[in-house]
């Protein structure tokens, strides 16, 4: 669900693979030329949605896969979330995504 929503955003850059098959509920994406650490603080300070940013201690294999020198923002879900918050972090990035 999120990675599909995701990936309609005018903007938004998803990566990873793109059969469901192939993913777990980690999804990593890049809102326009901002910097992910400024998209995770705005979804904290938006919507309480708490993501990781940066390189994921993964700095040079970043760089050399996806050429995103400032790294990621990674949503990473599971059993215990909710549509309604999958859905509260989709409508929080498209809000980001109209400041670009």
């Amino acid at each position: 669900m999120i990675h599909e929503g995701l990936n309609e955003m005018p903007g938004v850059e998803v990566y990873g693979p793109e059969d469901p098959r192939d993913r777990l509920g980690i999804v990593s994406f890049n809102v326009g030329d901002l910097n992910p650490h400024e998209v995770a603080l705005a979804l904290d300070a938006m919507a309480n949605i708490m993501v990781r940013s940066g390189h994921h201690c993964a700095q040079p294999l970043m760089r050399h896969l996806i050429n995103a020198p400032q790294g990621t923002v990674r949503a990473s879900t599971y059993l215990y979330n909710t549509t309604e918050e999958a859905q509260k972090l989709l409508e929080t990035v498209e809000q980001i995504t109209k400041s670009l």
